[in-house]
């Protein structure tokens, strides 16, 4: 028989970054940097209340989906945003070992070229993505006239098709969801 383990109580602490806070329209307007120091503090100060109040406890910290967005109503953050804020999440559950983080699904803009070698491997993801996404409903017997979501899909390929041929520059938006965790990173990517 195994031992039992002590239960362990487990805190969860949500940021409001709602939209429909009052405060948020003046946080939605900082620059990317103010909003990393505003939740560094947030985060700072929950982190020491924790620590007073429930040491043993496990501690999650997490806030919504597109809480921290681009400057003013742009849903996007720069790639430089989103790995000072990894290196923010990470500095907290390397000092709160009992602390986790689930950040809210951020979405990052990259411009993608087809004659750039460094993007013909990202391509080739698309590409392929579009491709078995089709072959599934293919074995599934599906036409796109019959499925509406087969015909997006199809919809979305094609145009994805014209933009290679033509050869021009594209944005790809990822959006990605990271959850801090000591010792390990996990990111949940979701692709638009």
């Amino acid at each position: 028989m195994f031992p039992r383990k002590k239960k362990q109580e487990v805190i969860v602490t949500a940021i409001d970054l709602s939209r429909e806070d009052p405060v948020f329209s003046a946080f939605d307007i900082l620059s990317e940097d103010e909003k990393l120091d505003v939740l560094r503090v947030k985060i700072q100060f929950i982190c020491e209340a924790m620590s007073q109040k429930h040491p043993d406890a496990q501690w999650i910290i997490g806030w919504r989906e597109y809480g921290i967005m681009g400057k003013e109503g742009n849903r996007t953050v720069s790639r430089e945003f989103k790995n000072k804020l990894k290196e923010i999440l990470q500095k907290f559950v390397t000092q709160h070992h009992n602390l986790t983080i689930i950040a809210g699904t951020i979405a990052v803009e990259k411009q993608l070229t087809p004659a750039k070698r460094s993007s013909n491997e990202k391509v080739s993801k698309i590409q392929r993505s579009y491709q078995d996404i089709l072959d599934i409903h293919d074995v599934e017997d599906s036409s796109p006239d019959n499925n509406p979501v087969l015909r997006q899909v199809k919809k979305h390929s094609d145009q994805f098709k014209n933009l290679m041929a033509a050869g021009k520059e594209f944005t790809v938006i990822r959006n990605t969801c990271y959850i801090a965790v000591f010792k390990n990173y996990i990111s949940v990517r979701i692709r638009r």
